[in-house]
């Protein structure tokens, strides 16, 4: 590089730009844990669906083993409640909110502490 090439910027207020870069920092990672956090939640989910894929399946065998050994009946189904669902859904919103973090979000939130912390040094 020559010196033509060399730029100088002016910063008239460094302690109001380091507040702010350090502002931005905390809502990166503030945005990190949230990632986290649905990571973790989608993780869950999918072993639970693979739990339940398998339940399933085994329920459908036994139900078979026991038709077989049943006698022929014709019998009615009793009808589905909405209401059945709407109580599983909220359970499950429920376990969601009471998942457990991440190494990684633990250390994310160690580093919002330290942000937090320079952003009150520099007050």
């Amino acid at each position: 590089m020559s010196d033509q090439d060399l730029l100088f910027i002016q910063v008239h207020d460094p302690v109001a730009l380091r507040r702010t870069l350090l502002g931005c920092s905390k809502q990166i990672v503030v945005l990190l844990q949230r990632y986290e956090r649905f990571k973790t939640i989608r993780a869950k989910k999918l072993e639970t669906i693979v739990k339940l894929r398998a339940l399933n399946r085994d329920i459908t065998l036994l139900m078979t083993k026991l038709h077989t050994y049943l006698p022929a009946a014709q019998t009615k189904l009793p009808e589905k409640h909405e209401q059945g669902k709407k109580h599983a859904t909220q359970q499950l919103v429920a376990e969601k909110i009471s998942v457990e973090h991440v190494t990684d979000l633990d250390k994310l939130e160690a580093e919002l502490a330290r942000i937090e912390s320079k952003m009150k040094n520099i007050s």
